[in-house]
């Protein structure tokens, strides 16, 4: 079983397709898969899988927890 974080742009693209966080894939696993959370309800704070390679990804909340997420949302405040 594969875990990896979300993909922070792009919810619904799978991480082992876009790259999990805020970094591309270094290896292109998934052939375009998607994550499907649009009739879930509490969908942020659920685990999901890739429809296509079966990667499970952590809940979109996790990105809150991420240092690299803060750095770069404090980076975009102080550019504009």
């Amino acid at each position: 079983m594969r875990l990896s974080r979300p993909c922070y742009d792009k919810y619904h693209n799978c991480p082992g397709w876009t790259g999990g966080g805020m970094y591309h894939a270094k290896r292109h696993r998934c052939d375009n898969g998607k994550i499907h959370t649009t009739r879930k309800k509490l969908w942020r704070w659920r685990f999901h899988s890739c429809d296509t390679c079966n990667v499970v990804v952590l809940p979109y909340v996790t990105r809150w927890l991420d240092p690299s997420w803060f750095m770069w949302r404090i980076r975009r405040k102080f550019e504009r």
